[in-house]
């Protein structure tokens, strides 16, 4: 029973981490990605040390409204201020509810931390193959994006070969097509004539090719019928000739 009631609270508690982060995420990328990054400086300071540094209440306080703070006569504030150029910041007070806020903070506090959360879920999502003892750690992703760029240079080299192909017979066409002409033209002759003339040859040998198969197709059933042994008395002789 204990166990069971220490599971629904610690459920709940990361559903509730999960959606502050994320709702913080969200304002964070809707109000502040202009001038601010989390790890690196911009228009304004990075922000991943800023809640660890001065504090929950400080940074809520000059995200409100930082002219205010330093109206006030605070320290940091007026050194943020001079070094990022004397570039006053939008005041969200009345703009951000106190939730909005809180969840914002929240993020920016939990940003570094969660970022290692990623790195070492990434490690463990690793494929892991073991080969004479050792371990051979094969990460997934990596395999995917080489598997995606050699399909890639293979698509890439057969289009290649199909395009340098077509090139060299389309070359080799129009130069035998170009040879053709310079041929004629030596003989004398026009490219229409030159084509008429081989298609009477060719209809010429055609002719000649049938005529000679047809001799030779006479000549074998002649043959064939002087080497019949005819009686003129059996009535099976037509069907002998038939059969031929």
């Amino acid at each position: 029973m204990r166990f069971f009631l220490f599971f629904i609270i610690f459920l709940n508690v990361s559903v509730l981490y999960s959606q502050n982060y994320q709702s913080g995420e969200s304002i964070f990328s809707q109000n502040c990605v202009a001038c601010h990054k989390m790890d690196d400086a911009l228009v304004g300071p990075k922000l991943n040390s800023v809640v660890r540094l001065q504090g929950e209440d400080w940074t809520k306080a000059w995200i409100k409204n930082n002219i205010k703070l330093r109206e006030s006569g605070d320290k940091h504030a007026k050194e943020v201020y001079e070094n990022y150029g004397k570039q006053a910041m939008p005041v969200y007070e009345g703009m951000l509810s106190e939730e909005e806020l809180d969840d914002l903070v929240y993020y920016l506090e939990n940003w570094d931390d969660k970022q290692k959360e990623l790195v070492a879920k990434a490690e463990t999502e690793e494929d892991i193959t073991t080969f004479d003892g050792g371990e051979i750690k094969v990460k997934l992703e990596r395999t995917v994006q080489l598997i995606i760029i050699l399909c890639f240079v293979v698509l890439m080299g057969g289009i290649l070969f199909m395009y340098k192909s077509f090139k060299l017979m389309a070359k080799m066409y129009f130069k035998g097509r170009i040879l053709e002409t310079y041929l004629l033209r030596k003989l004398g002759m026009e490219l229409d004539a030159a084509e008429t003339e081989l298609n009477d040859y060719i209809e010429d040998q055609v002719e000649k090719k049938v005529k000679l198969r047809k001799k030779e197709l006479k000549k074998l059933f002649n043959e064939k019928i002087d080497n019949l042994e005819l009686e003129k008395n059996n009535d099976d002789w037509f069907n002998k000739i038939y059969e031929l």
